[in-house]
């Protein structure tokens, strides 16, 4: 089973700015409190950041949901 792990922040012009030390623990609660997916902090190049990983078998990208829940989630997370 391939495992994929996706790093990512907020970006500079986002409500979730890395230079703000707590915005990655805003947007870690922003994701998860809507329970679509989860994701969990790290840090890479000592600034923080979140990650996704996705290791099931069954997960894709048409007709399931996943990729949409994924989209949902990051875009509503956005919004502030």
């Amino acid at each position: 089973v391939p495992l994929n792990i996706v790093l990512f922040r907020g970006s500079h012009a986002s409500c979730y700015p890395p230079s703000d030390m707590s915005s990655t623990t805003r947007l870690l609660h922003a994701i998860n409190r809507q329970r679509l997916i989860y994701v969990t902090p790290t840090s890479w190049a000592g600034v923080g950041a979140l990650r996704i990983a996705v290791s099931n078998w069954r997960t894709g990208l048409e007709g399931d949901g996943d990729f949409e829940a994924v989209i949902t989630a990051l875009s509503v997370a956005a919004q502030g």
